[in-house]
């Protein structure tokens, strides 16, 4: 049984009850607070955190207690494989230390590992820049903003230039037409 995490969870509780660390203990509560929230632990309730870290570090067991208590509670008849296996379960968890053994606390535990690991990884990849997600929002926004103005202007300035290149067009067309007018009765003039 690994109690990686655990270990990390009671360091951190006997950090956080000094009353003036030094700036090596403060790296160390920061970096195991960080790593714990990571996981999905929540080290802002240390009421909980040890029983948490516990069970985070037996998951896999605690998973199989959750599905084998759910198969015997919903089924009429109770194999003895399975309640041996259910029993066998309960000691191991019980001598790790977990003693609120109650399936839908722990199915709650276990689900609330990931939503809290999803949670922390999305306010980190927010806080990358230090820019909140509203300003993150509101920037991208006002790119958008700006690439529509810009694309309004490149299409206002391709219309203007299509009118002056017909306009120059039809000025040199009008050109052409009263210079062959004019030879038109130079010629009329010449042979009358």
């Amino acid at each position: 049984m690994s109690k990686k995490y655990t270990a990390k969870a009671i360091r951190f509780i006997e950090l956080s009850n000094i009353s003036n660390p030094d700036a090596s203990q403060r790296a160390e509560y920061q970096k195991l607070r960080d790593e714990l929230s990571a996981r999905g632990l929540n080290p802002q309730s240390p009421k909980e955190l040890i029983e948490r870290t516990m069970i985070y570090d037996n998951a896999s067991d605690v998973k199989k207690y959750c599905e084998i208590h759910e198969r015997i509670s919903h089924a009429d008849k109770s194999t003895q494989t399975n309640q041996a296996r259910l029993d066998e379960l309960e000691c191991k968890l019980k001598a790790a230390g977990i003693q609120n053994l109650d399936r839908h606390y722990l199915t709650r535990c276990l689900a609330s590992f990931k939503v809290e690991h999803k949670r922390v990884d999305k306010r980190k990849r927010a806080s990358r820049h230090n820019v909140s997600p509203a300003r993150e929002f509101a920037d991208q926004r006002q790119a958008q903003i700006a690439a529509e103005i810009a694309d309004e202007e490149a299409q206002a300035a391709a219309a203007e230039l299509a009118a002056e290149q017909e306009a120059r067009t039809k000025r040199n067309q009008l050109a052409h037409e009263s210079i062959n007018a004019f030879m038109a009765e130079e010629l009329k003039a010449q042979l009358a």
